[in-house]
């Protein structure tokens, strides 16, 4: 394949995975902020830092 063809193709592909990637990652920090926010705050224990 020529290289003007394989570059755009290989930048779509890693723009692709770096939204998924930062989308997951700013979703598990919502379930854990979510997990903090719903704890009980009579009982510090319950509050996870994984």
């Amino acid at each position: 394949m020529p290289f003007d063809v394989v570059m755009p193709v290989l930048g779509t592909c890693f723009v692709t995975a770096w939204v998924f990637i930062g989308g997951m990652m700013v979703r598990d920090s919502l379930d854990r902020a979510r997990e903090i926010r719903f704890d009980s705050p009579s009982d510090p224990q319950q509050v996870h830092f994984r």
